[in-house]
């Protein structure tokens, strides 16, 4: 099975967001060591996220758990 949609979003902090577009630049709000946060608009919530949106690693655990991977022949990086 291969999954064909899947997010990912850096740990992008209020001052990188705010020094491209301090109104519209979304910015990834998450404590230390936290596996729940939010995706902020200027100063303003957005949408509750979790773990698996910042973390690739955790991510492809995730997947792995559910049976979705990919077959190639190309050398994984």
């Amino acid at each position: 099975m291969i999954d064909m949609h899947s997010h990912f979003f850096p740990p992008i902090t209020r001052d990188e967001a705010h020094a491209f577009e301090p109104a519209r630049a979304p910015w990834l709000a998450v404590e230390r060591g936290a596996s729940q946060g939010q995706i902020m608009l200027a100063d303003k919530p957005f949408r509750p996220v979790y773990q698996a949106l910042w973390d690739p690693d955790y991510r492809v655990q995730e997947l792995d758990a559910q049976g979705i991977d990919v077959r190639s022949s190309a050398p994984r990086r």
